[in-house]
């Protein structure tokens, strides 16, 4: 895996991610996603961003190679694996493809975005393999959500923003919430 600073890859995700909208932007929400992709590797083109698509891994277990092999959407600048989707609503299966490809690929940044709604949902994630963390970044159009539990010195970072309101809200389950499922 390679080790990183999020701060080193921010103007990349940040122009990989004005693609994504300037397709959506374009083509508007709904369609299939392979339209999407298509569309998505002429901007990524356009916009000379070093890119593979349908990248394919092989596995092999026990040393022995298999047949079945995964095809990633787009992976990107040897940095970051872009997963596109055209749903109703974006699902813990669809992280987990994601997550899988990045640790296979040993890739340490992952886009999950869904073309389908009016304005498209793009997820990113940065993992760093020393730590093991995941980080989320959600983005309903400009604006950041964030996804899932965060620790207290995260928490702590958070509330010092001066121009940006937190609303900090436990999900059922969670180590905050105050339900015990």
């Amino acid at each position: 895996m390679i080790k990183f600073d999020i701060d080193i890859f921010r103007d990349f995700v940040y122009q990989l991610v004005g693609a994504i909208y300037n397709v959506h932007n374009e083509l508007g929400p709904g369609l299939n996603e392979y339209i999407y992709q298509e569309a998505l590797a002429i901007e990524l083109e356009e916009q000379n961003i070093v890119f593979e698509r349908e990248k394919q891994i092989s596995l092999t277990y026990r040393n022995r190679p298999l047949e079945a092999t995964y095809r990633l959407d787009f992976y990107c600048a040897c940095s970051t694996v872009v997963e596109c989707k055209s749903v109703e609503q974006l699902t813990h299966n669809h992280r987990a493809q994601l997550f899988n490809y990045m640790r296979l690929v040993k890739a340490p940044i992952g886009i999950l975005v869904n073309f389908a709604p009016k304005s498209a949902v793009v997820e990113r994630y940065f993992y760093n393999d020393e730590t093991k963390l995941q980080e989320s970044r959600v983005f309903y159009g400009d604006v950041p959500i964030f996804t899932g539990d965060i620790d207290s010195v995260r928490e702590r970072a958070l509330k010092n923003l001066e121009q940006h309101d937190v609303l900090k809200v436990a999900h059922h389950g969670s180590k905050h919430s105050s339900s015990l499922k």
